[in-house]
């Protein structure tokens, strides 16, 4: 599914990246750290919580940090939505240069 995607959207991209831009390939984990979310407690005891499974959606600039990390399919509880994306903002990515067009990710946790 992944790969049927990002053959239909490498003309798109390709015709809407600035000139002299790189398209890129996705970001891979510096260091091999993974999705780690160090910030959620391991029990939630919190009565807005809803066993969903939250989407955040954040960028990964060209020196491999995350910027514009947001929830946008929330867990229902603001406290743990807001842990979820103080964990990501803390990602590490390796860099890529010369991508001058940061890579959107988008990631569901399944709890």
């Amino acid at each position: 599914m992944e790969l049927i995607a990002a053959i239909l959207l490498l003309p798109w991209l390709q015709s809407h990246t600035p000139q002299g831009a790189k398209v890129c390939n996705s970001p891979k984990f510096a260091n091999n750290s993974g999705f780690e979310l160090k910030y959620l407690p391991t029990q939630i005891h919190d009565p807005d919580f809803h066993h969903t499974n939250p989407t955040v959606a954040y960028d990964v600039k060209e020196d491999g940090t995350v910027q514009n990390a947001k929830v946008v399919r929330s867990t229902g509880s603001r406290k743990i939505d807001a842990l979820i994306v103080k964990s990501v903002k803390e990602w590490k990515f390796n860099p890529q240069p010369g991508c001058t067009i940061s890579s959107k990710m988008t990631l569901t946790i399944d709890f």
